[in-house]
């Protein structure tokens, strides 16, 4: 078991996701940096679909109950095993009672804790990912528990560390153009602007400076959305939907980001700048 025993702004469990479940209304969730939590499975020789602790700009303390074997990825944060500091990319063995504190983000938003063979938390749906409307709390608190099974011996794969690359000044995120494109009045000003991330959750993250470049003040009927659309609101402000996405909404869809560019926009804060790229 890993006990939490002070929980992160927002600790989540995920894996790469629930499918199959959109027509009932249900959001895909899963690892909001794909990338990131691919590679902390890999460097543990873990399935694909191993669930993963995902942590928020600002870690917690955590403690092992039993032996096993656990890494970090993603965003780098302070991290100290009983103390002392650990460092990235490495792969890290943990014996009975010890305390892991992660603290806040040096740089990006979200962290895994992945461990060997992965967290055996609640399956719903066919995925272990949390979603509110799914699980009893929609983040991890204090004094829960999450089941693993220990493992005292393991050789870590032997893969290279992934530069962080640090902190960019300006991301840019590839797109292709929605249904709802030519809603826009001037397409071409949207790759013009920049763009700066005024808030984010997991269901998506809401762009500024409003745009102004709609023909039309009026909405469409709902219709299907999912992660990496980009809707226009009737203010012309661009919201970016992302893993907890809902699965359908009134405004128009003028863009669709790629995966890559999910995971970039993953990596930004509050501030952050940002740019369209049309494909």
């Amino acid at each position: 078991m890993l006990e939490i025993i002070r929980a992160g702004l927002f600790d989540t469990i995920q894996d790469l996701g629930r499918f199959g479940f959109r027509s009932l209304g249900v959001a895909v969730s899963g690892a909001m940096h794909q990338k990131a939590f691919a590679e902390a499975n890999a460097r543990l020789g873990n399935h694909p679909n191993d669930a993963a602790l995902e942590i928020g700009q600002i870690g917690g303390v955590y403690r092992f109950h039993t032996p096993t074997f656990f890494t970090l990825s993603g965003a780098p944060k302070e991290a100290r095993l009983n103390g002392l500091a650990l460092s990235s990319a490495q792969v890290h063995k943990a014996k009975a009672d010890d305390e892991l504190f992660i603290g806040r983000s040096i740089e990006g938003v979200y962290t895994y804790l992945a461990i060997k063979g992965g967290f055996q938390t609640d399956c719903i749906l066919n995925s272990r990912s949390m979603h509110p409307s799914l699980f009893e709390h929609p983040r991890l608190q204090k004094g829960q528990q999450l089941a693993y099974e220990s493992h005292g011996q393991f050789e870590a794969n032997s893969l290279p560390e992934t530069p962080s690359g640090g902190a960019e000044e300006e991301y840019v995120l590839e797109a292709q153009r929605g249904p709802e494109f030519h809603f826009l009045l001037h397409p071409n000003l949207l790759t013009q602007l920049k763009f700066k991330v005024a808030d984010f959750n997991r269901m998506g993250y809401r762009l500024l400076p409003s745009t102004h470049l709609k023909k039309s003040t009026k909405s469409i009927r709902s219709c299907a959305v999912f992660p990496g659309i980009v809707q226009l609101t009737p203010s012309g402000e661009c919201i970016v939907l992302h893993r907890d996405a809902q699965v359908s909404g009134g405004y128009p869809r003028i863009l669709v980001l790629s995966d890559e560019s999910l995971d970039r926009l993953a990596a930004c804060s509050r501030d952050q700048s940002v740019k369209l790229l049309l494909r």
